[in-house]
Parts: C-alpha cells; structure tokens; sequence
C-alpha cells in the first residue's frame, strides 16, 4: 500500500483527498525549505544574541514561513 493510499484512509471518505493533498504539500514544503538544514546557519547568525532576542526572531521567522503557502494563492486573485 503506498503513503498516499494510508494517508485516504485515515481521512476517510470526504476528507480522504483534503488529507492527502495536505500531506503531499507539507512533505514538500519541507523538501523545499529543509528546516534541519537552515538550523545551523540560524544559530550561528543568532549566537550573540539574548534569549529574547532570539526567540522574537525565530517566532517571526516561523510567522514568516507559514505565509507562504498562502502567497501564490493570494497573487492569482
């Protein structure tokens, strides 16, 4: 049984494709933006920085990250 086939099945019925798109993007979004790739170039950048500091920037960096799927959405309106 392949990933995708799981992944219908766990939705069930109507939210069977919903489901399997949603994981179909986020597994590429990760691909894309490969988070335990950029984690070591982010603590470098932030290593003079306090505590504060560098949580408001990884909260706004994270803010960031999660408009972008909405952003080509948004273009074609």
């Amino acid at each position: 049984m392949t990933i995708s086939g799981l992944v219908a099945n766990i939705g069930g019925g109507v939210f069977g494709m919903e489901l399997t798109l949603f994981f179909s993007t986020f597994t590429t979004l990760l691909a894309v933006i490969n988070p335990f790739e950029v984690l070591p170039v982010f603590l470098m950048l932030q290593s003079d920085k306090s505590d504060e500091e560098r949580r408001r920037v990884g909260d706004q960096s994270i803010r960031s990250a999660a408009c972008l799927p909405d952003a080509p959405e948004r273009q074609e309106r």
